[in-house]
């Protein structure tokens, strides 16, 4: 329909044609939202009733829009057309088609206690009882607000149980949200130091050798579509059983403490102008944070932190890309220096061909490039499965180069590399399904030569 009516206009006379170029939004309408709420569609629109739209540019706004829907995770297929169009004033209607995707999941968990799965495979003979098993009930657009509830019970290597509840808007003018979490967890095998690159771990059939209660509750401020500011604050408790202080590791919490009990806080800027949350192909992330995590009594961290984070893509046609990321953190007070508060380049950061390797620190730095051919660009047909017939699915291949280096000002013996250079680099096939679950294998190389495959998971945005 949109293109016949570009194309109808662009015969409607010859003296006219400057004027032709635009449209003015008469008015915004939504077919198709069943449970979805109007205005948090409208809220994720970067036009409004009233603004001049270019018709040069207009299927690509359409399709940048609608990318941005996808980040939402309400919906499974999204149409924009111009409808009632009046050629004198220029004024026409958007018509916005949506088809709404299953909000309810409830999915067993099957998840791995390690930092990766290779770890997982090889270190650990992917032995079973290093596995958690469970129920998490998610719930998203739970009221049509794009609010979201999560219920999670969990057993095996990682006892759970937790409880969350998010709404993005809750103001009149949809720019503030707030998020609520409970959770408690306890272990009865705990890592309580780094030996030769790996974490060393203590069961205890007796009792649970770590035990942590968490009380989160955060704040977001959203002014417009890319910018977020949000504050994250939380009370944590943890306690850690008596024989890990006293033979395995006194410094597991700092200064001999068998438990601990502080408040964070966390302040964090975002600015956000990717195309797509995941595996984007153009546009930007900015995203600075400052952290705080205290003491009550004298038993806590005491410690400020800061990470600016970067992220550039660019696309150079249809089917090259490139990716280009870079992060520094620093921690620049430290009042009670422990085991359990590092940072670590390993788990969802990593430098590739060091996923074996667990590399604590205080403060680190990487670059990491990706230069990216999509092989594949075609939904996969499918029986009507989430409120879709076909799934989305991409395929790429990756050339990799990561470079990085953490620092250990505490507890170097434990990180032979502090403050050395790390250099990886590789090969990787990459699927990427309904625009935000990815599967990726790599087989990348380190600075020492060594090599390996190693599997990435990215399931949720």
């Amino acid at each position: 329909m949109l293109g016949f009516l570009m194309f109808g206009a662009a015969l409607f006379g010859q003296k006219t044609t400057t004027a032709q170029e635009y449209v003015v939004v008469k008015d915004i309408q939504v077919e198709g939202n069943k449970k979805t709420k109007k205005y948090i569609i409208l809220r994720e629109l970067d036009f409004k009733v009233g603004d001049t739209l270019s018709l040069s540019g207009l299927q690509d706004r359409f399709e940048k829009n609608k990318k941005w829907f996808f980040n939402t995770d309400l919906f499974s297929e999204i149409q924009f057309n111009l409808s009632t169009w009046d050629l004198a004033t220029h004024q026409a209607t958007v018509s916005i088609i949506v088809k709404e995707a299953w909000y309810i999941y409830p999915l067993p968990i099957v998840e791995l206690a390690d930092r990766n799965f290779n770890v997982w495979w090889d270190d650990h003979n992917h032995t079973l009882d290093r596995i958690n098993l469970g129920l998490a009930y998610y719930q998203n657009n739970f009221s049509g607000r794009q609010d979201k509830l999560v219920l999670i019970a969990q057993s095996g290597f990682t006892q759970k149980a937790e409880v969350e509840y998010g709404i993005p808007y809750f103001n009149h003018r949809k720019t503030i949200g707030v998020k609520a979490k409970l959770s408690f967890i306890r272990n009865r095998a705990v890592g309580y130091r780094v030996d030769d690159y790996k974490e060393l771990f203590r069961f205890s059939e007796k009792e649970f050798s770590l035990r942590r209660f968490r009380v989160n509750v955060d704040w977001t401020y959203r002014p417009n579509l890319r910018l977020t500011h949000a504050l994250f604050t939380s009370y944590h408790y943890n306690r850690v059983s008596k024989f890990v202080v006293d033979s395995l590791n006194s410094e597991y919490f700092g200064k001999g403490l068998q438990e601990e009990t502080f408040p964070g806080i966390n302040y964090r800027l975002r600015y956000d102008l990717r195309d797509i949350n995941l595996y984007s192909m153009t546009g930007s992330l900015l995203e600075y944070n400052l952290r705080y995590d205290g003491a009550f009594g004298g038993k806590g961290p005491e410690r400020w932190s800061s990470s600016l984070y970067y992220a550039q893509y660019l696309r150079f046609s249809k089917r090259w890309s490139v990716e280009l990321i870079g992060k520094g953190a620093k921690t620049f007070f430290y009042g009670n220096p422990s085991y359990y508060h590092k940072s670590s380049l390993g788990g969802s950061e990593f430098i590739r061909g060091y996923e074996y390797y667990v590399l604590n620190g205080q403060d680190y730095a990487y670059a990491k490039t990706s230069l990216r051919l999509m092989l594949v660009d075609k939904p996969i047909p499918i029986h009507k499965f989430y409120g879709t017939k076909s799934l989305p699915f991409r395929m790429f291949l990756a050339m990799n180069n990561d470079v990085g280096i953490i620092t250990d000002r505490y507890f170097p013996a434990q990180n032979p590399l502090s403050g050395k250079w790390l250099w990886g680099k590789g090969l990787g096939l990459d699927f990427v399904f309904f625009q935000s679950r990815a599967i990726q294998l790599e087989y990348s190389m380190n600075h020492f030569g060594e090599k390996g495959l190693f599997l990435h998971l990215k399931l949720f945005n």
